[in-house]
């Protein structure tokens, strides 16, 4: 079996110099928080996405990291991509002009339907409470330097 460089630690750091933004759209808000969910985050930091797929943004209740199992969550939406690339755990997410989270990671509970791509966020609130609607913009964004 192929051995995976981040969980055998025979990569450490961030090894992107650089990368482009992926972007997106709002095609389904939700309005949905569930109490002990466990969702598996994998263990990889990055996922390649490509123009016209479907992914769900969850918001997770707890800090968390690849490898962590997230109790609770909060759904925001389903987001079809426009721009594809790599999306990197850490990028920042934005919605319309809000900050809404970081990427901290991803579940394959419904691949190969779509991805879960969770964020930790302050504020762990649904899209409906945020008034996220169908048509916002998304944006996900190289964590900036401290």
């Amino acid at each position: 079996m192929p051995r995976d460089p981040y969980s055998n630690r025979l990569l450490t750091g961030n090894p992107y110099a650089s990368k482009s933004d992926v972007t997106g759209k709002l095609v389904a808000v939700l309005d949905s928080a569930v109490s002990g969910r466990k969702l598996e985050l994998i263990v990889i930091r990055s996922r390649c996405v490509c123009r016209g797929e479907i992914h769900e943004l969850l918001v997770a209740g707890e800090a968390s990291e690849p490898g962590d199992v997230v109790e609770d969550c909060w759904g925001l939406g389903f987001l079809e991509i426009k721009e594809g690339g790599v999306l990197l755990c850490g990028d920042e997410v934005r919605i319309g002009d809000r900050m809404v989270g970081a990427l901290a990671g991803f579940d394959l509970t419904h691949a190969p339907n779509h991805m879960n791509l969770v964020l930790k966020s302050p504020r762990p609130i649904t899209g409906a409470a945020q008034g996220l609607r169908v048509g916002d913009r998304i944006v996900f964004s190289p964590e900036k330097a401290p």
